[in-house]
């Protein structure tokens, strides 16, 4: 079954909408994971980073990440050896790749991660660092015409994302999306209650979920495991984002 254009744009904006672009970054801080900076001047550039990622989260102004990416590039110029720079610039880059759907945004994260994973390796399995697998794969959605696309050009990335760093829940997350664009519904559920266990906050992993026990539930309205499961699931979403319409919906109603 080919996907036609609007169901190319259907599920680009759903797996992308719901990744790391949402409250679940907020965890994952633009400040130095590892080596601290011994140039008092480019750890001072890495805290103003810091506030600038910070402000977008309050008014969702992406001229704040750009200036924090201007502000991570000028402490690596200033100390080009430290990989955490790297690594916190990739973060910064992925997070405008994904608001903007921009293939320059996600090459210039992967060359930059894959700069930082080289000078400190010992963040490949870190929780809040992205494999460079997960990067290619978002790079090649932009790129997918048919369901084939997604199975030939997606999901090996996404399994070899998860081979790299089994701890980045964001690569479960979109896997399990696109299982359930596929409509392989249990592989979809398994990757997703991976997904949640490693990062409860994922938006787009906890909303799918919800949506699969609701389907269990209207199987079976005496499913009492899915019912709970469904409330749990919306919970996590309205409590990561306590305007979200579907989840105040659907709470309200079981």
């Amino acid at each position: 079954m080919n996907l036609n254009r609007p169901a190319i744009v259907f599920c680009l904006l759903f797996v992308l909408l719901f990744m790391s672009c949402n409250e679940s970054q907020k965890n994952q801080r633009v400040t130095p994971i590892g080596k601290k900076s011994q140039n008092s001047a480019a750890f001072h550039l890495i805290e103003t980073a810091d506030k600038h990622y910070s402000a977008y989260f309050e008014n969702k102004d992406q001229e704040e990440l750009k200036k924090a990416v201007v502000q991570v590039e000028e402490a690596i110029r200033l100390e080009p050896g430290v990989g955490d720079h790297y690594i916190q610039l990739s973060h910064l880059l992925l997070i405008l790749g994904q608001l903007n759907n921009s293939g320059e945004f996600y090459q210039r994260a992967y060359k930059a991660q894959e700069k930082g994973l080289k000078i400190a390796p010992e963040y490949k399995r870190k929780k809040n660092v992205a494999p460079l697998a997960y990067i290619q794969a978002l790079k090649n959605l932009l790129d997918i015409s048919t369901d084939e696309d997604l199975k030939i050009k997606i999901i090996p990335h996404l399994k070899e994302a998860i081979k790299e760093n089994p701890n980045y829940a964001n690569s479960h997350s979109v896997l399990g999306n696109i299982y359930m664009v596929l409509g392989k519904q249990e592989l979809a559920r398994m990757t997703l209650v991976k997904a949640v266990s490693l990062n409860p906050d994922i938006v787009g992993a906890q909303r799918t979920l919800g949506r699969i026990y609701l389907k269990d539930l209207k199987e079976n309205p005496e499913n009492e495991k899915a019912f709970n499961n469904a409330l749990k699931a919306f919970k996590a979403v309205k409590r990561t984002d306590p305007e979200d319409s579907e989840a105040k919906k659907i709470l309200a109603g079981l």
